[in-house]
Order: C-alpha cells, then sequence, then structure tokens
C-alpha cells in the first residue's frame, strides 16, 4: 500500500464518509413519500466535490479535462434522477424524456473514461485526444437517437404511455453494448499503463473496487433491479455506476499513476535541499530538514527567488563547486598544453555544442553495463594515490561514464519502442566521442542521413563502437567514426593504428539475428571496421 498524507487520508475518509451518509439517507427517504430520492442531492454534491479536487491537484490538462467533464456528467445524472422523481412525477412525458436524458451521461461517461485512459502515461505534447474526435461524433448520434425515442422507438417500445410499459429494442441493446465495451476498454488500458510505470506493484488497488463495483451491478441486472431486503432498496444503478468510475480514477491518483501535484509538503520536508519556503509576511511555512540558515563560511551562500505568494530562500554550498572548477580549469590547461601541437593541424575544426542527455536509469539497467561499471570503480579507487589525483584515469572514467549513461538511456528507450531514430546513435556516439578528447584521442564524427533503425541494432551498434575504442586505447591518437543512413545502414569506425584485438566473429550471431555483419579492414598504419545492415524502413 503506498504511503498516504494526513491531506489525502482526511480527503479519503471525508469521501467515504459522505457516500455513507447519502446512502443512509436513501434508505431513510424510501418510506417517505415527500422525501422521495432525497439522497441524489448529497449524491451530487460528492461527485462535484471530488471534481473540485481533482481541478486542484491533476496536473495534465487532458486527464483534468475529462475527468471535470465526467464527474459534470455523473452529477447531471443525479439532477436527472431528482427530477424525474421528485418535481415532474406527474407529468407523464417530461419523465419520460428525462428517463432518456438519462444515456447521455451513461454513454459519455465511459468513452470520457476510456479517453483519460489513453492519457494516462502520455506527455502534454501528445494528443490522442484528435485520433478520438468522431467517437463524440457517434456519441451524440446516440444521444439524438435515443432522445427521439417516440418517433421511431427503436430504444424502447412503449406499450402503454400511461403506465409506462415498455418492451427494449435493438438501439437500447447496442447503447449498453457502447458503455460496457468503453469501461472494459478503459479498465484494460490502466491496466496496461500501470504494468509499465513505476506503480505497477500497485495494480491490485484500482482493480478492488472495480470489481466490487462491477460485480454490484451484474448483481442489479441479474436481479432485474435494485436488490431488495425487508423492503428496502439496497441501492440503485445511478450511485453504483458513478461509484466504478470514480473510484478507479481516485485509486489511479492515489497510487500515483495519474500524477498529481499532492504531498509536496512532505516531498520538500524529507528533500535533502538546504532550503525553505516563506509567505509574503517573510514567515517561513516550509522548511527542509537540512535547513541551516545560520551558517557563516565564505564558501556559503544564501540564495532567494520571488514565488507566488511569497519567496524561496535556499543555501548553496559552494566548496564543492569551487574544488570542481580549479580541477577542470587545471586538466583543461594540461590538454590544452599537450594539444596544441594538434590543435594547430586541425584549425578550421569547430567543436560541436553540447547536446542535452537524458539519465533516467533503472536499476536493472546496471547488469547490461556491468563490466564497464567495474572497470569504472577500478579507475576511481586508483585515481588518487598519495594525495595526487591521477588526471588521465580521471579522463578515462569520463569516457565510460559517458557510455554507462547513454547505453543505460538507450536500453530504456528500447523498452518503450521497438524502434528509434539513427539521430538517437549520432547524440550517444557524439558525446562518447567528446570526453575521449580529455584522454588525448582525437575524435572526427560525421553523419549522413536519417532513419528509423531497430533498438536493438542501435544498442549493439554503439557497444561496437565502444569495443573498437577500448581495442584501440591507448596506442591510437585518432579514430574517425561515419554513420550512413542515407540508404542501408553504415557505421565505419577508422584508428590509426596497424591491428587491432577485433575481427568479424564479434557477436555475429546476434548481428546476423538483425541482418547485419561485420567486416575489418587492416593497412600497414591504420584499420577499419564496418558495421553494416541491409535496407528498410527499421532495419
Amino acid at each position: 500500500m503506498p504511503q498516504l498524507s494526513r491531506t489525502q487520508k482526511k480527503r479519503i475518509t471525508a469521501f467515504f464518509v459522505g457516500a455513507l451518509a447519502a446512502w443512509v439517507v436513501s434508505l431513510i427517504s424510501q418510506p417517505l413519500t415527500y422525501l422521495a430520492d432525497a439522497s441524489s442531492i448529497p449524491y451530487m454534491g460528492i461527485i462535484l466535490a471530488w471534481a473540485l479536487t481533482a481541478r486542484r491537484r491533476i496536473v495534465q490538462t487532458n486527464i483534468r479535462r475529462l475527468l471535470i467533464l465526467a464527474s459534470s456528467l455523473m452529477a447531471f445524472l443525479f439532477l436527472l434522477r431528482q427530477c424525474r422523481y421528485s418535481y415532474f412525477e406527474h407529468s407523464p412525458m417530461i419523465v419520460r424524456y428525462l428517463w432518456y436524458s438519462y444515456y447521455i451521461p451513461l454513454t459519455a461517461v465511459p468513452l470520457s473514461a476510456y479517453l483519460t485512459a489513453l492519457c494516462v502515461g502520455k506527455p502534454g505534447a501528445d494528443r490522442p485526444l484528435r485520433r478520438a474526435k468522431y467517437l463524440w461524433v457517434f456519441e451524440a448520434l446516440l444521444c439524438v437517437a435515443i432522445l427521439t425515442n417516440d418517433l421511431h422507438q427503436w430504444a424502447f417500445h412503449i406499450i402503454d404511455r400511461t403506465s409506462g410499459i415498455y418492451t427494449y429494442g435493438w438501439l437500447y441493446y447496442a447503447v449498453v453494448a457502447w458503455s460496457v465495451l468503453f469501461t472494459l476498454a478503459a479498465f484494460m488500458e490502466l491496466l496496461k499503463r500501470s504494468r509499465v510505470s513505476a506503480v505497477r506493484s500497485l495494480w491490485y488497488i484500482p482493480v478492488i473496487p472495480s470489481v466490487l463495483a462491477a460485480a454490484l451491478l451484474i448483481v442489479y441486472f441479474a436481479v432485474g433491479g435494485s436488490p431488495m431486503v425487508h423492503g428496502f432498496k439496497l441501492y440503485n444503478f445511478q450511485e453504483i455506476f458513478c461509484f466504478l468510475y470514480v473510484v478507479l480514477f481516485e485509486a489511479c491518483i492515489q497510487i500515483g499513476l495519474i500524477p498529481s501535484n499532492s504531498g509536496y509538503d512532505e516531498l520538500f520536508l524529507f528533500s535533502h535541499i538546504n532550503a525553505a519556503i516563506g509567505d509574503s509576511a517573510g514567515e517561513m511555512v516550509y522548511q527542509s530538514r537540512n535547513y541551516t540558515p545560520d551558517v557563516e563560511d565564505e564558501n556559503i551562500r544564501s540564495r532567494s527567488k520571488a514565488i507566488s505568494g511569497g519567496e524561496i530562500v535556499w543555501i548553496e554550498d559552494m566548496t564543492a563547486i569551487k574544488r570542481l572548477n580549479d580541477d577542470l580549469q587545471e586538466a583543461v590547461e594540461t590538454i590544452a598544453a599537450e594539444n596544441t601541437l594538434l590543435e594547430k593541424e586541425n584549425e578550421g575544426k569547430q567543436r560541436t555544442a553540447r547536446i542535452e542527455t537524458r539519465s533516467r536509469l533503472y536499476d536493472e539497467i546496471a547488469l547490461s553495463v556491468r563490466p564497464q561499471l567495474e572497470r569504472l570503480d577500478a579507475l576511481l579507487e586508483n585515481a588518487e594515490r598519495g594525495g595526487k589525483i591521477d588526471r588521465e584515469k580521471l579522463a578515462l572514467a569520463s569516457v565510460l561514464g559517458a557510455y554507462i549513461k547513454r547505453h543505460s538511456n538507450l536500453v530504456l528507450n528500447a523498452d518503450l519502442s521497438s524502434a528509434m531514430s539513427s539521430n538517437d546513435l549520432y547524440f550517444a556516439i557524439k558525446e562518447t566521442a567528446e570526453y575521449l578528447e580529455l584522454t588525448g584521442l582525437r575524435c572526427a564524427l560525421r553523419a549522413q542521413g536519417e532513419k528509423n533503425l531497430s533498438s536493438a541494432l542501435v544498442i549493439l551498434t554503439y557497444e561496437c563502437f565502444e569495443a573498437v575504442i577500448e581495442a584501440v586505447q591507448p596506442a591510437a591518437h585518432a579514430v574517425m567514426v561515419d554513420l550512413s543512413a542515407a540508404d542501408a545502414f553504415r557505421m565505419t569506425v577508422i584508428a590509426d593504428v596497424p591491428d587491432i584485438g577485433l575481427d568479424e566473429e564479434w557477436k555475429q550471431s546476434e548481428l546476423a539475428a538483425l541482418g547485419g555483419c561485420l567486416s575489418v579492414f587492416r593497412d600497414p598504419d591504420s584499420v577499419r571496421v564496418r558495421l553494416y545492415a541491409g535496407e528498410g524502413e527499421n532495419v
């Protein structure tokens, strides 16, 4: 079970207490004709209150709008029921059209739930709702067909308008199928999203109340209406219908499948940052556990920034940053002195801009880069001996760190998609090449064309590049990489060494399974390694 904050516990408790009170009101009002269906009002209030909390909590715009739409439709359903049984019970025609109007929320809420499920886990720029706009057209046609039932009687064949006796038509079953199918689709889509998210171990939390609500609905239809105990109706269809969707999506919010902005106060308190948030009067409202405003040190500085309703104050320790800057400056000067001749020979070449990278890594990805991690640990352990820093080992460690990060990102992207752009491989090799510059190995990188490649081929190509680099170090002085995706995909690596311990047998079976092959060409003063994959849109 997830750890709930005090605010979340209060909100959930208030919701269930309100629902229980409304249920008790429905039981009490049943024998009292002048309080007919009095429970619709508290149910309506509970749903609208939940909609207001969802509007405040939900971050993603599409999900927030769809949940508010579904909540408004559910509140509209109870409003129709209240009007039907309390205000217009003496007008058969109005009662009949109020009954027809039930099917507006009964068909639109499942569709809204399905579209909400499609938006879960999607970035804000992704617009799955564009592809579903035609579903709203069909929804509107269904509602119009139901509301005009008196003209064609496709949904309900009215036998006696006075007594209200009727039989079901084909349109009624189509509407039921519409609601059931979209409800199941929403449920299955949420389950699928939870399996690939960080909350996959909590999948059962939204499932349990949903299955309970579905069971109550099955009982409702099996007995032909509300179950009776000692002459009292235990529940009505509308309550369970709304309970199903409200509890399903609230459970998804609570486990974090649907992102919300709740619980930030506890997160701020237990964070490792040294900061505090104050109101407009200067009083500190929130403080992290590590907040120490009174420390006096030349390397410590206090920073602040105005925010809505006050300001945030944080303490920065510049000791490590200054030490790193000094070390980096010394490393740059050393490398510049050692590479003066090479820089003169390569005038006119521009160093490319740094690229933005993503560094989200899961623990299990570490298994795929275990040899590099072990080597990195060994380098870092031996980097400082006798109080002196071995800068050569630090440079090699930075190369390994770049490879580990980029390889992990590629593996993570491969879990999400079976194909990725050749530019992803280009950026990975480009960043590794930049770090290789620190070791004194000059690197040149050229790319032609762009196409979608198999994710496995991208990862294997990057591993091939790393294997070549490890094989040529430290004998090589220069390496050139040529990526071509104009037609068939090809990577060529040229190094100024006569031979390396890498041949065509390198991961031959894996390359063959992807339609690729590896060739090694040796010259007296250089070696070329070429990885080739066949033609196609996604090779």
